[in-house]
């Protein structure tokens, strides 16, 4: 993340939807900085967040910014309609 500011880096790990956020903390700790993932530990904790009470939404997010071909194969599993929430891949967001 060069030439960002802490203040750009805040604002962008603020604007996260939940599962995104949770997914930056768990999937990526190992290649972001101690100063990024501090900031997303901080803006978690100011949500009073609990990323193992949405593990699903967590792991859906995951195969969606994946693309994972397993998320296009029909399962018995698979639900009759698509997910209602789809969240952005580059800003973690959900349509408003």
């Amino acid at each position: 993340m060069v030439g960002c500011s802490s203040t750009q880096l805040k604002t962008k790990i603020e604007l996260k939807s939940d599962p995104s956020l949770c997914y930056s903390m768990i999937y990526k700790q190992q290649s972001v900085s101690d100063k990024y993932f501090n900031l997303l530990l901080e803006e978690a904790l100011k949500r009073d967040l609990n990323c193992r009470l949405i593990e699903k939404e967590i792991l859906d997010f995951k195969n969606y910014i994946m693309g994972s071909s397993m998320s296009n194969s029909i399962t018995a599993d698979s639900p009759a309609s698509p997910p209602t929430e789809i969240v952005h891949p580059g800003t973690g967001q959900t349509p408003k």
